[in-house]
């Protein structure tokens, strides 16, 4: 008769078990049935003969998942951001002859992907326009819309498949992928890592006409749409715990979550900040590249460019529309924009967060220059 034998396990983690094993008699290999073992996970084996001790040669052995396919291949879709604005002015009866007077306006921010774009406002209104009826009539259009700007900044396509739940298992393939690609470098990780979240941002207007249909009543904000999906920050925490967004030298460095992005993302990508206007509740989302060429902070009422050590602790500002060519110098028809941190939205306005909603997801330790994610960088 065949001798009693089993097999000796022990994991990476110390934990120690055993699998039934029946040798065949003049075989030269063995089958084992390994389905108690759990996957992703490398174990040292030892044949055990039960009754002598005698034991084989240790060997190691790692049992991996089945690997999931990526049902597209190459980098993540990309989509472009457009940005345009709303213009609400205030009128004011002249006490003296009773003629309207034009007081001041405000201005609103508002982002759209392609599908998204809104819908014209249902009439003309003397007080809110979201078009140049100078140039196209009084009649609402939607395209263009007021200081339209396609591509403001980029986002990753919120129908890309790999940002579904494929697998019906409550996680985003896109973070599936990723935790393969780490496994497969020989990293043994215990959490699936999540990265990317939705942004998403009013449209636009929407608000009730008055009964004789002149003037708008209630003016608000559209509810929140999906614009797309951006990256959470990462932090350096050997460089001055400073936050950074990847680039194609971390894709080809040693961090094994950067190195598993470099084909799925492949883009360098750059810094999303949000800043609210001072005194109203309007914010704004405003690119790496754009915030860097205008912003500042004040000391004795002098303008200071920020760097990635001066930023921190300071209250960064700049003037919009923006002005590059001479970004300290406040024009007539600039206004002041505070940039704000993700877990200053929710209290940055004295009703809420106005047009935008505190989405942006916690780390253990904030990103030193407030800024809200990592969008590509194109």
């Amino acid at each position: 008769a065949s001798p009693s034998c089993a097999i000796e396990t022990i994991d990476e983690d110390g934990s120690t078990g055993s699998i039934e094993f029946s040798p065949v008699a003049g075989a030269t290999t063995a089958k084992i049935d390994i389905t108690n073992l759990s996957e992703d996970k490398t174990y040292r084996l030892t044949f055990v003969e039960i009754v002598s001790g005698a034991r084989s040669n240790t060997i190691q052995v790692r049992k991996v998942s089945t690997p999931i396919t990526d049902p597209v291949g190459g980098p993540l879709q990309l989509e472009p951001v457009f940005q345009y604005s709303c213009i609400n002015r205030l009128f004011i009866p002249n006490e003296d002859n009773g003629q309207i007077l034009y007081e001041d306006y405000g201005r609103q921010h508002f982002y759209f992907i392609a599908e998204t774009r809104p819908e014209p406002l249902p009439a003309f209104f003397p007080n809110i326009y979201c078009h140049d009826f100078q140039t196209y009539g009084e009649t609402p259009v939607n395209n263009p819309l007021l200081e339209e700007t396609p591509g403001h900044f980029f986002v990753w396509k919120k129908w890309d498949p790999r940002f579904f739940d494929l697998n019906d298992n409550t996680k985003m393939e896109i973070h599936e992928l990723l935790e393969q690609k780490i496994k497969e470098q020989g990293v043994n990780i215990t959490q699936t890592p999540e990265i990317f979240f939705e942004l998403k941002y009013p449209n636009g207007l929407q608000f009730q006409q008055t009964s004789d249909g002149s003037t708008p009543d209630g003016a608000d904000q559209s509810s929140e749409l999906s614009l797309g999906f951006y990256l959470s920050p990462f932090i350096d925490f050997q460089n001055g715990y400073k936050a950074y967004c990847p680039t194609q030298a971390n894709y080809y460095g040693t961090n094994p979550l950067l190195v598993a992005m470099r084909d799925i993302v492949g883009v360098d990508t750059e810094a999303l900040y949000i800043a609210k206007q001072d005194g109203v509740c309007d914010f704004i989302m405003v690119p790496e590249h754009v915030v860097k060429d205008i912003w500042f902070y004040k000391e004795n009422n002098v303008h200071i460019e920020p760097n990635s050590d001066t930023i921190v602790g300071k209250q960064v500002q700049f003037y919009w529309p923006a002005d590059p060519t001479s970004p300290y110098i406040k024009k007539s028809d600039q206004r002041v924009y505070t940039i704000k941190a993700a877990s200053e939205i929710a209290t940055a306005c004295s009703d809420g967060g106005g047009n935008v909603s505190d989405g942006a997801p916690s780390t253990s330790y904030p990103p030193h220059d407030k800024r809200i994610g990592c969008v590509p960088k194109l």
